[in-house]
């Protein structure tokens, strides 16, 4: 006699074809494993059909818990995938487990930001500090050579030697650094080996930018809610779900660790009333209706609900963690020293050297790929920009727009006033020298 507790408790099948057509995916091969285990050792069983969905502690009082059943001597067997705990052993026999798998967390996808840092991503802080000093530099060594070197009378062309007093080594340094400048037209030496290692380095440097910057700009910047088990203790406002007396609940709940993460995981749970949830659907709600929650359980049950919440919405709104928690041990539960445990227990080892665990699993296992890896998907499939990952870029744009409109605004106030102090000064303004090229002036279109 076996109860069955993966089965919804509103549908009451003693056929086990009938019932395993209403169980979850990934809980139909414990029907097969049961199948399995009466053709190979024949026996028989019966469904013992009842309304407990828990082993140990009942959800209201007109439950008992399954392990009554087994104690009083109802049933023989529940089938459930059941975590292997020392609390249990010591009142139940549980078989070899028939599962072992890592348990991850249920998480929502994070709505997509803004990409306001990608412009600055490239580089880390170092090379920025770096090249903001190498301006510096490469400007005040022209500044010093122009200032201390004396001038060439004149150009191969004839023209008049004149240095220039206008600020054009700054542009040059920064419009190179920009891929926008011009020849240098001095004969000093110094100053023409400056600007040439000047040209190598911004032509360095800029490629090495551009090329990298593509990179963080198609890149997602919805980073997820967590990555692992720390993201949840060492931050209060994330909430750990569990369903209210089953596997997590029972093994985190019953933990004796009183300093590491399963005592730093039980306050959280006991500090949060919404924490333990009635059902496993009542958990997906939450995790879905917003804020910081993450619920845990098997990978292949998170596979299950992430698909069926993909065929119901169209569209990926779940996703599991980067990494697992903790590895699940599943067994099921007999009455203690029953004379079946161990014909349960070889024949679990038998399934699992013949590969049927993991053909069955397979089997039932859906893979919603198309919410399942996200980043793969995305490396597979040609990026679509946004406005939100350019975002960086037009904010880099915009600045630039309002400093040139700043310095032709000053320019512009300069200039009328240069023209009305040479008003003031003389009825009749002086004629403005023919532009020139002097030997130290940098061309900059």
């Amino acid at each position: 006699m076996i109860i069955p507790m993966s089965a919804l408790v509103q549908y009451r099948f003693n056929d086990s074809a009938k019932l395993k057509e209403y169980m979850p995916r990934t809980a139909r091969m414990q029907i097969d494993i049961i199948n399995w285990l009466a053709l190979r050792n024949n026996f028989t069983y019966a469904i013992l059909t009842t309304n407990e969905t828990t082993l140990e502690l009942p959800i209201s009082r007109n439950n008992k818990g399954s392990m009554n059943y087994l104690l009083d001597g109802t049933c023989d067997m529940v089938v459930r995938d059941l975590f292997m705990t020392s609390g249990r052993y010591r009142l139940l026999d549980m078989p070899y487990p028939w599962y072992q798998g890592p348990a991850r967390f249920l998480i929502p996808v994070p709505d997509a930001r803004l990409n306001f840092t990608a412009v600055l991503k490239p580089f880390q802080l170092q090379v920025w500090i770096w090249l903001v000093v190498s301006l510096a530099i490469v400007i005040a060594t022209f500044q010093l050579i122009k200032h201390y070197l004396p001038p060439v009378p004149s150009t191969p062309d004839g023209l008049v030697a004149r240095v220039s007093q206008k600020p054009i080594p700054y542009l040059y340094v920064f419009g190179l650094l920009l891929s926008q400048g011009g020849p240098v037209i001095s004969q000093r030496r110094a100053i023409r080996v400056v600007a040439a290692i000047w040209c190598l380095a911004a032509f360095v440097l800029s490629q090495a930018y551009n090329s990298t910057l593509i990179t963080y700009v198609i890149a997602p910047n919805d980073s997820p809610l967590i990555n692992s088990v720390l993201d949840i203790v060492n931050n209060p406002s994330i909430h750990f779900l569990v369903e209210k007396n089953m596997g997590m609940d029972v093994v985190i709940t019953g933990s004796t660790d009183e300093d590491g993460i399963f005592r730093r995981l039980r306050d959280g749970i006991n500090s949060y009333p919404a924490s333990r949830c009635s059902s496993q659907a009542q958990c997906i709600e939450r995790v879905l209706s917003g804020g910081s929650h993450a619920f845990s359980k098997s990978i292949e049950y998170l596979l299950d609900v992430m698909f069926d919440d993909f065929q119901k919405t169209g569209q990926c709104r779940l996703q599991v963690s980067k990494e697992g928690f903790m590895n699940f041990i599943i067994s099921f539960a007999l009455a203690k020293h029953s004379p079946y445990t161990d014909t349960i227990s070889k024949g679990i080892i038998d399934m699992n050297g013949f590969g049927l665990i993991d053909h069955w699993v397979q089997t039932y296992q859906v893979m919603p790929h198309r919410c399942l890896s996200r980043t793969a998907r995305k490396r597979r499939e040609q990026p679509r920009l946004s406005l939100k990952n350019l975002t960086g870029a037009f904010v880099v744009l915009l600045t630039g727009y309002a400093v040139s409109f700043l310095v032709f605004v000053v320019e512009r106030l300069h200039e009328t006033r240069r023209r009305l102090h040479n008003r003031l000064a003389s009825a009749k303004p002086e004629k403005p020298p023919a532009a020139s090229y002097g030997p130290d002036e940098f061309v900059f279109w």
